[in-house]
């Protein structure tokens, strides 16, 4: 297992913190000084402690992320023709209203 000591020293630590994360089992904040590891399956963060509690597993698996992980920026390539589907608003009429020879079938 590997454990990642938290410390704002490092710049990925400092983007780590500013994000305000919270473990996800007890809702604990992570704060400067604590000691986590990362699911190598899912990489989400836990505080060393909850290492127990699950058991040594999480995602059906046992490995830890060896590198803190970083953040990066993800740039998405936006097309004028984006199509959205929303609903059409009621109007009232159902199928009831179609004519019976249009709802057979041929």
């Amino acid at each position: 297992m590997y454990i990642h000591k938290i410390d704002s020293i490092f710049p990925e630590h400092q983007n780590f913190l500013a994000q305000n994360r919270k473990e996800p089992i007890t809702g604990d904040s992570i704060s400067e000084g604590d000691e986590v590891f990362f699911c190598a399956g899912c990489k989400s963060v836990f505080l060393k402690d909850t290492r127990e509690y699950l058991e040594k597993r999480h995602c059906e698996q046992t490995e830890t992320l060896i590198e803190f992980p970083v953040q990066q920026e993800m740039r998405l390539k936006v097309e004028d023709s984006i199509l959205f589907y929303t609903s059409l608003p009621k109007s009232g009429k159902s199928q009831a209203s179609i004519p019976s020879q249009a709802k057979k079938s041929p």
